[in-house]
């Protein structure tokens, strides 16, 4: 249920940053319009990343792991990136 209520606040910041782009464009200010465009993206690309945290593999006997960190690339790259850390007792 948590999950849920998390997605559900990114739909909202998401759709709530799309309208204040779409209200700017009408208003002739582009530059502000591309930011809330560039912003809403950003969320969609970490609500993404969220999702592939949870497809990576579990440590190994002997082994920890860090909690996986999830970065948005820019929309030119347009991909997400996901670092897991892994390490053993000896470092």
């Amino acid at each position: 249920m948590i999950v849920f209520l998390t997605n559900n606040v990114y739909a909202d910041d998401v759709v709530e940053t799309l309208q204040e782009a779409i209200q700017s464009y009408k208003n002739a200010e582009y530059t502000v319009a591309v930011e809330d465009i560039n912003y809403a993206l950003q969320l969609i690309q970490q609500k993404k990343g969220q999702g592939i945290e949870s497809h990576l593999p579990e440590s190994l006997p002997g082994w920890n792991a860090e909690k996986a960190k999830s970065k948005s690339a820019s929309a030119a790259m347009m991909g997400i990136f996901t670092n897991p850390m892994f390490t053993t007792a000896d470092g």
